[in-house]
């Protein structure tokens, strides 16, 4: 169970099939191959690139940062202020709706 959550975690923070084995075994002495995560991804119906938020609200929170102090900042600052108010989105959504 509390791979479980780790690997939730992880996918939800963005990390990729790589990051997320090495994370596991260099933090968490969890030797996890990259094959055998995308294995237990599927047992326990986790993917990464499902779960995206909605698109308006996407794009009423990006409507704000360019009216405020995001308005000099690129798509790459715009993928972490979604990420860090708990947005999922793809980094596609942003170039061509910013």
């Amino acid at each position: 169970m509390y791979t479980r959550h780790l690997i939730e975690l992880f996918i939800y923070m963005g990390f990729t099939y790589d990051e997320i084995a090495m994370i596991l075994s260099i933090q968490h002495n969890m030797m996890l191959y990259v094959r055998h995560l995308k294995r237990k991804l599927h047992e326990l119906n986790l993917t990464r690139r499902k779960g995206y938020s909605d698109l308006d609200t996407v794009l009423s929170f990006i409507e704000y940062q360019l009216t405020t102090s995001g308005q000099m900042h690129g798509y790459r600052w715009i993928c972490q202020k979604c990420l860090l108010n708990c947005l999922k989105v793809k980094k596609e959504d942003i170039i061509y709706n910013a």
